[in-house]
């Protein structure tokens, strides 16, 4: 038989889960970024689509002047942060004591 959540908890849940998602994405990117640091360097000098230009040129541009150490730190810390996030909507799910911890 089925255990029925409570309809806070399944909200809780269905939360965490969306955020260890967006930072399982960030994190993606940020070491993505890394990777082709060369390549986005060169995309930002010869982007010329004119309506959104000052927006990416600005957004490649914080990209850019970031330390590639900085990427990486940053990547693996949120990909970190993913993981726990993740860990902690399933133990709240399964109603365990150790996830409220979290």
């Amino acid at each position: 038989m089925m255990k029925k959540r409570p309809p806070g908890l399944i909200a809780i849940v269905i939360y965490k889960g969306f955020v260890a998602l967006l930072l399982t994405a960030t994190s993606i990117v940020l070491l993505l970024a890394l990777k082709k640091h060369d390549t986005l360097v060169t995309f930002s000098e010869s982007y010329v689509l004119e309506g959104k230009r000052e927006i990416i040129e600005w957004v490649l541009g914080k990209i850019i002047n970031i330390k590639p150490q900085t990427l990486k730190i940053s990547g693996i810390s949120t990909g970190i942060y993913a993981i726990v996030t993740a860990i902690e909507a399933i133990g709240l799910w399964y109603e365990r004591t150790w996830a409220k911890i979290l």
